[in-house]
């Protein structure tokens, strides 16, 4: 496992303050903060991607995801098939590895989903504010060569009229519990 540290930055900061080992500090020099926390350990496994780690742990039935608006969660294990099943539509659509795909959603539990589907196929997330203006959209779109986009009802044929394919998402979790 590797470890996050920044020595001299460290060294930098209790030269600043030499009473103060654990604070959280910012330096405008270097741009980073410290934090008064302890250092974390990270996978050293280089061909250990972000969504194989996610599912690697034991979450023992815990809701992973949880809809603030109406209540519905998602737990890991269902959280897991989603991501697989979406993946598995991705390929289906032709999205392959390396290709760009354009996530302009709200905070809603279904962006989880989305994002870690995107990155499990080996394709690239671009996340943008949806409420973007178009021109925003278009540029983005043309600089990072999007082959698919998802995005809310209100965006789809504006997106599409860019020349790009695109998935609608619902707003909101409108699932029945079971």
């Amino acid at each position: 496992m590797a470890q996050i540290e920044n020595p001299s930055y460290q060294r930098e900061i209790l030269a600043t303050n030499p009473k103060c080992s654990s604070c959280n500090w910012f330096s405008p020099g270097t741009g980073i903060h410290i934090s008064k926390h302890r250092s974390r350990q990270l996978p050293s496994n280089p061909f250990l991607d972000v969504v194989s780690f996610v599912f690697s742990h034991s979450h023992k039935g815990v809701s992973a995801l949880i809809d603030s608006s109406s209540g519905f969660s998602i737990s890991y294990s269902k959280l897991q098939k989603m991501v697989r099943s979406m993946a598995s539509g991705l390929q289906e659509i032709g999205v392959s590895q390396g290709e760009v795909v354009l996530i302009l959603l709200p905070n809603t539990i279904y962006y989880p989903v989305v994002f870690l589907s995107v990155l499990s196929i080996g394709a690239i997330a671009t996340a943008m504010n949806p409420l973007s203006s178009p021109a925003e959209i278009n540029k983005q779109i043309s600089d990072c060569n999007v082959v698919l986009a998802f995005a809310t009802y209100g965006r789809v044929g504006e997106i599409e009229n860019m020349g790009v394919r695109v998935v609608e998402v619902l707003k909101s979790a409108a699932f029945d519990s079971s």
